[in-house]
């Protein structure tokens, strides 16, 4: 048997009664448990687009140091939690898989979030007493969280008070771009009646 080689090895134990001279014997499974091996890669991800444990894993071998076949990679999970609608890096992120002798292996990575997603608007936003603005005229550009910007200015709308048309001086009204992910981000703008 080879105790340093994960696996299960039947070995032949052998007694001798000291008092008859007799020897009994016995096969027993001893069974040699390794550690398992994850590795992974640091991973990186967009807002709102939850990372795939097996776009980061290299290699996965399971507690008798048999390699995992690629289809039950799937079954690694995330142990600790990343908050994948709010951008940001993470350390010792998690990743755990119990293999099918009930052996849990772990490792820990990095995963990072990122959100370009960014509202543009122009410079000086004026207009005259009793002539309304639109959401799209006072923006100059959109950009996804995916970094590529956006030229469809319908996923714009805005939270400003319509009485305050007539209203002549300085008013906030705050914008909301929602990109074709899902994501949505705000940003305020004065306008000048």
């Amino acid at each position: 048997m080879d105790w340093d080689d994960p696996g299960t090895y039947y070995v032949t134990v052998h007694y001798t009664d000291k008092l008859s001279g007799k020897e009994v014997t016995g096969v027993i499974g001893i069974k040699v448990v390794g550690q398992g091996v994850i590795k992974a890669d640091d991973g990186n991800t967009w807002k709102g687009e939850p990372l795939d444990p097996a776009e980061v894993v290299t290699t996965l071998k399971d507690s008798h140091g048999d390699d995992v076949l690629a289809s039950d990679v799937e079954n690694v999970r995330w142990s600790n939690n990343v908050d994948w609608n709010t951008p940001g890096t993470y350390s010792d992120v998690e990743l755990s898989y119990t293999d099918k002798y009930g052996v849990t292996i772990t490792t820990t990575i990095t995963v990072t979030v990122n959100d370009d997603q960014d509202i543009q608007v122009k410079d000086g936003v004026n207009t005259w007493e009793g002539k309304p603005l639109t959401p799209q005229q006072v923006v100059s550009g959109l950009t996804d969280t995916h970094g590529e910007k956006d030229s469809d200015l319908s996923n714009v709308t805005w939270d400003f008070d319509d009485t305050l048309w007539d209203v002549p001086g300085e008013h906030t009204a705050t914008l909301y771009y929602t990109d074709k992910y899902g994501n949505t981000v705000s940003k305020e703008v004065t306008i000048v009646v």
